[in-house]
């Protein structure tokens, strides 16, 4: 009878770990989960430095909203004698016959008018060029 030949005549057997194309492939596995894993680290810190840069932007214009109260109040509770040593920070106009305005410039983006009033009372607006919105945006009111 003839003698059976074998499938692996001539080749050693390979487990599959021996050889390189499975080395390849773990390799290239790996770098794909490092890959992601490093994306999705990095859109995070991304997403953590755009929160806190929002919170800093929201506490800074917090900051410039209370300076700009304080401003007002102490341009309201400056007397008139104070304001008219002064004049040329504080520019004085006269109104109508019932008021006389007062006029600072914080800095190059914002001005202060103040109304004084024969009345006694005082009140502190941020100036507008638009009179109707400058009324609208009164930063602080005092009676004398």
């Amino acid at each position: 009878m003839g003698q059976k030949k074998s499938k692996n005549s001539g080749i050693p057997n390979e487990h599959f770990f021996q050889k390189p194309w499975f080395w390849m492939l773990l390799v290239l596995i790996g770098l794909i989960v490092a890959s992601v894993f490093a994306f999705n680290t990095f859109r995070h810190q991304k997403a953590t430095i755009t929160a806190n840069n929002a919170a800093r932007s929201s506490l800074a214009n917090k900051d410039e909203k209370q300076q700009l109260n304080d401003n007002a109040k102490y341009f309201g509770e400056l007397s008139v004698q104070d304001l008219q040593a002064q004049p040329q920070k504080y520019l004085q106009q006269q109104g109508n016959e019932n008021a006389t305005l007062y006029i600072w410039r914080i800095d190059s983006s914002t001005t202060l008018v103040r109304v004084d009033t024969n009345d006694g009372q005082v009140t502190i607006y941020q100036y507008d060029s638009d009179p109707e919105k400058m009324m609208k945006n009164q930063l602080f009111q005092t009676s004398k």
